[in-house]
């Protein structure tokens, strides 16, 4: 399955579940949107997407398949499906049509603003009025009353999830979007000789250009399917389609697919009733080191100071239940504890070093305190806060006028200011060295944020009042306690420009 851009492969969930009570089902992040790497270079077409979906097909071990998209999804579907034939037993393209090349054009101008972050947030609301749009106007940046779809707005929350693929897919989201509109055209179809299905839904915002397809003829291994108004509609009558259609061959257990040796690569863990989102750089004999993020942020955001380490040894850096790309939420230490141990357990990992910031180092503690003997070292860096219960936390609460994405904005950068950052008085100023306030390392750190949402406050009011010292797990063994600044209140006086050097040390010794 591959959705629509430039969302993820969560927007095929609903069809996906309904399809898998027939068949084994793959939804895919296509490149540069998801989980996925994006293409070295901006494509100019379709065509530098197809390889990726070939190489991706042959590392599940799958040589031929069902193949549906919706979206830009069914455009890459209907080119795969026309250069690699022996591979597609049945295409099915989901919210596809014709848009005559001079229409296309008209809508393609100003559909895709620049969305490159900016120090004020202002490409925030950008991106909320976009989202908000697309559910009000066909295209979303035409303004006029026959440009208006009959639908109702969307609930703000709903709005949040597409803003977040939005928001990962970053200044690029447009590298597939844009071709694909191009390429909604007639002529494109009749390449395509394999069994083919083409939906239409009265619902969609695209039904004038799938109409239209249909309208310029279709070739004969083409058929429609015509689907009920609702979500439900569509997903249970695409599912009844493929079943009668295509018959496919047993499940089979995907084929796994080693970590990159040498750089970060994704993977996803199982944590008993759920899982948690890793990233792992598994070079190295050493004993591995195992590195928990503080609430709010995620792995990813790890990756710099792990980087500037350069240990020889395998990392493995952990998205927190609740934050990242990890299942659940919940804000008790041995909830997420236990839930970090079973992940490990699925990497059949022993021995390992532990590296926590934040809440992150009291889920370490917690961890050592279970079983000493397996984390025989501890690092943490300490996030506790003077005047911990009285910070004004922002709830993260999606809002239709999208407020709150300037609320997280400028608390994320009031903190590299201020200490506390909600004072913001002259005797709060940081004076560790010139604040990073570049845009694009904030917006960073707010899509992890966001991927929190409405748990953080609840878990930052947490992890404000810990003083991991005080933890069962520094009993355990040899442990080493950072500062997140110097002079700030914290258990430990340590600048945050030498935390590196403190935690290479320590893990050399």
């Amino acid at each position: 399955m591959l959705h629509p851009s430039p969302l993820s492969s969560q927007a095929v969930l609903p069809v996906a579940t309904e399809i898998a009570r027939h068949c084994q089902v793959f939804a895919l992040d296509t490149p540069g949107y998801g989980l996925s790497e994006s293409l070295p270079e901006k494509p100019a077409s379709l065509e530098p997407f197809l390889q990726p979906l070939a190489a991706t097909l042959d590392a599940l071990g799958i040589q031929r398949c069902c193949l549906y998209g919706a979206a830009t999804g069914a455009q890459i579907g209907l080119e795969f499906a026309a250069s690699h034939p022996q591979r597609v037993a049945l295409l099915v393209m989901d919210t596809a049509g014709h848009i005559p090349a001079a229409v296309c054009e008209r809508l393609v101008d100003g559909y895709f603003p620049d969305v490159s972050p900016r120090h004020d947030g202002a490409h925030l609301m950008t991106l909320w009025g976009l989202v908000r749009d697309l559910g009000v106007f066909f295209p979303w940046n035409d303004l006029r009353q026959q440009a208006r779809i009959p639908r109702d707005l969307p609930p703000a929350a709903a709005l949040q999830v597409m803003l977040l693929d939005y928001l990962r897919a970053g200044s690029r989201y447009d590298w597939a979007y844009r071709p694909a509109f191009y390429n909604e055209r007639a002529e494109r179809v009749l390449r395509c000789r394999v069994p083919a299905i083409l939906t239409r839904w009265p619902s969609s915002i695209a039904l004038a250009i799938t109409d239209a397809l249909i309208a310029a003829g279709l070739p004969d291994n083409f058929r429609v399917l015509d689907l009920g108004p609702t979500m439900s509609d569509r997903a249970c009558g695409i599912a009844e389609a493929i079943a009668s259609e295509w018959t496919g061959g047993p499940a089979q257990q995907p084929a796994v697919c080693p970590p990159w040796p040498d750089r970060f690569s994704s993977a996803m863990l199982d944590a008993g009733e759920f899982q948690l989102h890793a990233r792992i750089v598994p070079a190295g004999d050493e004993r591995p080191l195992v590195a928990l993020h503080r609430a709010g942020a995620s792995a990813r955001l790890m990756e710099g100071l792990l980087t500037s380490l350069a240990l020889k040894r395998p990392l493995v850096a952990i998205d927190l239940p609740g934050h990242g790309d990890s299942d659940a939420s919940n804000e008790r230490i041995a909830v997420h504890a236990e839930a970090v141990r079973a992940a490990l357990d699925s990497l059949a990992m022993g021995d390992a070093d532990l590296l926590g910031d934040g809440i992150g180092a009291a889920v370490a503690a917690q961890l050592r305190s279970m079983q000493p003997s397996r984390f025989r070292s501890l690092a943490a860096i300490d996030q506790a806060l003077p005047a911990a219960e009285s910070v004004p936390w922002p709830a993260l609460t999606p809002c239709l006028d999208g407020t709150h994405l300037l609320e997280a904005w400028y608390m994320l950068r009031d903190r590299r200011l201020w200490r506390p950052w909600h004072l913001r008085t002259v005797a709060a100023i940081r004076d560790d060295g010139d604040p990073d306030l570049g845009p694009g390392s904030l917006h960073e750190e707010l899509v992890e944020l966001l991927k929190c949402g409405e748990g953080f406050a609840a878990l930052a009011r947490v992890e404000a009042g810990l003083d991991p010292a005080t933890l069962p797990g520094f009993q355990c063994g040899p442990a080493l306690l950072l500062g997140e600044c110097c002079g700030s209140g914290t258990s430990a006086a340590v600048p945050v420009s030498a935390n590196t050097t403190a935690i290479r040390r320590w893990l050399d010794a």
